[in-house]
């Protein structure tokens, strides 16, 4: 039965029709919106048919169409005449759609394609065919381009486009033109729109002991079923030249499997130097709704290589990692072995010549987090390792270990933690690890430790030891106020600390406390809602430490504590344009003057800014004069890419001449008509006379594309830079320094040489 409904706009909901499809599968967010001069319904076949300026809108796929039609039971759309497409930030274009709205997957033949490419621009493209998959778009028979013009000045031409808006694009049989020229072409290109990452990687240029200078090169290849990898192909000035594969099959929530095989050609032993590794990582168990995870990782290396004997020899490192999680505990471990052939051991051998041994070393790191009650947690961790060499009975082990518990008493929590390490050293440590409320004080804060010495050396002459214990206990309360009226409060805060020393130096105590006082007073204060524009404030501290010390000889392994008063005062002055600062302090113990500072900051634009700083310290009987500083520095921008800054710094020393600097920074970069763009970057020391840094570029821009020359002058290299202005981070040119290089990408991410 047909039912036709003619209307200007009419507007349908079917969220009840294709619910009859997609019962279990769509939710009310799912339903399509349809718009068209002429709807009519086809009830026995389940169908609806739109003509005339059909719209249809579903999640983020707009349609519009001079026909559509909809088959309600299948879930299958087909739009058909002057089609035009709206997916995010995606348009296309063309004769026909056929798109299935449960599967979310569809196809349109022919294409005119538009991506929004954030703020670089838009991408243009064109294809036989594009497959609207989820959020990936693929184009077959396609060409990409930056280039608005009717012909434009470059495009890539491949047989397959796959496109992730924010992710990646990725081309497969892939032509670079210029103009209509070809200029490059790649098996597979992958430019990571997120990443920074492209299938040519940058070279790497260096230079060691053991292989000279050396070039490291690499190829990104990405394959959807067999999974992506990089080839490698390097030189070595000492070795000859390596070659290899890192291949990973599968990279997803709960699986990653690695390979690698690399081959180093060693010219100066000729035998061919091999390396195998296998990497692999599992989520055998993730629950997260039941609190239940059990990851596992492993990793095993072959390593063929040449040794001082003139033999090539086996290496193997084999390392497996666990972590194991349920609601309330967390298991986890690590385990590491190395088997290297023939390595140098430091005795001699009978002959006065070296020793080499097959060496070995075994690791093994656990950790466990337990909660047996809510507001309790024992945690526990540490390592253990052991080198030896073989047919050799000496060992080298090393180990340590924590066991910490959290428990809450009376509502404050409380961590206990017991360390001990290969040198017998203990550690008792007790502590609130947060703050907490006592008294009128909002935040206080203690901890405790029982410390225990090792034999320690003492670097004089002497060659004594030090053994013995230490306890401590520190308690500390973080300003609170005992008093306010007004723009007018007074804070008090405090703290103690106890020390206790019994060695074989001698017996010693060292106790502390002071009690800071804080007077505040705000002058005035404008504000416009919350937010404070103008004010004035001043602070006063008054502050006593009284310490009673009586410490063995060794003052190296003490903390020593200086006695006495100190007063400090500081006068605050904040604005939009102007700030100032002044502050200074004296000691009543050693009546003399602490420095003071005057901190001036001027914004006469948002953009430019005049600051100074000036320091002053009167001479004590330890200083034989006065001592100062004034630095001062000007930053003027009148545009965003125009930079000046001067900086003046005067320094007067206590013991020394005093220093001078002054210099100018210029920082610019200025359009010289359409085409071209002038870029300077210097610095000029006046008093040294020096010219630190100059860089000069000079950029053409080709309408969609930039070719850049940049000099510096103070390392005497200059570059040759070419850009895409849709890809601003993959950049391919020429460094005098380092050679070609193409920028903007992850590389040797799982190199292990």
């Amino acid at each position: 039965m047909l039912h036709p409904l003619r209307s200007k706009a009419v507007i349908i909901m079917f969220g009840f029709l294709l619910t009859l499809g997609m019962a279990t599968v769509c939710q009310a967010q799912d339903s399509a919106k349809l718009k068209a001069d002429k709807i009519i319904y086809h009830y026995e076949h389940q169908m609806v048919i739109a003509e005339g300026n059909a719209v249809i809108s579903y999640r983020d796929l707009s349609v519009r169409a001079d026909y559509i039609y909809l088959a309600v039971k299948e879930n299958q759309m087909e739009a058909i005449g002057n089609l035009k497409i709206t997916r995010g930030d995606e348009e296309y274009s063309g004769e026909r759609l056929s798109y299935n709205l449960k599967e979310d997957h569809g196809y349109v033949e022919p294409l005119n394609l538009e991506i929004k490419n954030g703020d670089n621009g838009v991408l243009l493209g064109k294809g036989r065919q594009v497959e609207l998959k989820g959020d990936t778009t693929i184009v077959r028979h396609g060409t990409l381009t930056s280039c608005d013009l009717e012909r434009p000045h470059f495009h890539l031409k491949a047989a397959e486009i796959e496109y992730v808006p924010e992710v990646k694009l990725v081309f497969r049989h892939v032509y670079y033109y210029e103009g209509f020229m070809p200029v490059f072409y790649w098996p597979y290109l992958y430019i990571s729109l997120k990443e920074n990452e492209s299938n040519l990687m940058t070279p790497v240029v260096g230079h060691d002991s053991i292989k000279g200078w050396f070039l490291l090169l690499g190829y990104q290849y990405f394959h959807d079923k067999m999974g992506n990898g990089v080839l490698h192909f390097d030189l070595y000035e000492l070795l000859g030249y390596g070659y290899g594969v890192t291949h990973t099959f599968f990279n997803n929530e709960r699986t990653k499997l690695e390979t690698e095989y690399y081959r180093v050609e060693n010219q100066n032993t000729g035998l061919g130097e091999d390396k195998v590794g296998v990497k692999f990582e599992k989520t055998i168990i993730n629950w997260p709704d039941a609190g239940r995870k059990w990851k596992v990782s492993g990793m095993v290396n072959w390593i063929e290589e040449y040794t001082p004997l003139n033999n090539l020899k086996d290496n193997y490192y084999f390392q497996y990692s666990s972590q194991n999680k349920f609601t309330n505990f967390e298991l986890s471990y690590n385990l590491r072995y190395k088997y290297l052939a023939e390595q140098w051991y430091s005795g001699s051998s009978a002959g006065g010549g070296s020793n080499y041994y097959d060496k070995q070393h075994f690791y093994i790191n656990p950790s466990l987090n337990w909660r047996p009650f809510p507001d309790a947690r024992l945690t526990m961790q540490g390592f253990w390792e052991d080198y030896y060499y073989k047919d050799i009975p000496e060992h080298n082990e090393n180990y340590y270990l924590s066991l910490g518990y959290t428990q809450k008493i009376f509502k404050h929590p409380m961590d206990l933690a017991v360390t001990r390490s290969t040198y017998e050293r203990v550690t008792l440590d007790l502590k609130s690890p947060d703050y907490f409320k006592l008294g009128w004080f909002e935040k206080v804060k203690w901890n405790s430790q029982l410390y225990r010495y090792i034999p320690y050396l003492d670097p004089g002459s002497n060659q004594e030891y030090l053994e013995g214990t230490r306890f401590g206990f520190t308690i500390d309360a973080l300003s609170s106020p005992i008093y306010q009226k007004g723009g007018f409060s007074l804070s008090l805060s405090w703290w103690i600390k106890e020390r206790q020393y019994w060695t074989n130096k001698g017996d010693g105590e060292q106790f502390a406390f002071s009690t800071p006082l804080v007077a505040r007073q705000v002058f005035f204060e404008q504000k416009q809602g919350n937010v404070v524009e103008k004010s004035l404030v001043g602070e006063l501290s008054a502050g006593w430490v009284e310490v009673n010390e009586k410490l063995p000889g060794y003052k190296d392994v003490v903390e020593t504590i200086t006695g006495g008063g100190d007063l400090t005062y500081r006068l605050t002055y904040d604005s939009k344009i102007f700030d100032a600062s002044f502050n200074g302090g004296y000691n009543l113990t050693n009546q003399q003057w602490n420095s003071h500072y005057l901190n001036l900051t001027w914004l006469p634009t948002p953009e430019s800014r005049i600051n100074s700083i000036l320091r002053f310290t009167p001479k004590n009987h330890v200083q034989k004069k006065d001592t100062g500083s004034v630095v001062t520095s000007i930053h003027y921008k009148p545009t965003p890419n125009h930079s000046f800054q001067l900086n003046h710094s005067y320094y007067i020393y206590a013991y020394s001449e005093n220093h001078q600097t002054l210099n100018f920074v210029v920082d610019l970069e200025q359009p010289l008509g359409k085409l071209w763009t002038v870029k300077l970057n210097t610095r000029y020391d006046f008093l040294d006379e020096n010219q630190r840094y100059t860089t000069v570029g000079l950029t053409y821009n080709m309408h969609c594309r930039k070719l850049t020359f940049t000099y510096d002058t103070s390392n005497e290299l200059y570059m040759l830079q070419y850009t895409i202005n849709a890809f601003p981070n993959v950049k391919l040119g020429f460094n005098s320094g380092t050679g070609m290089f193409w920028d903007g990408v992850d590389f040797w991410g799982n190199k292990l040489y």
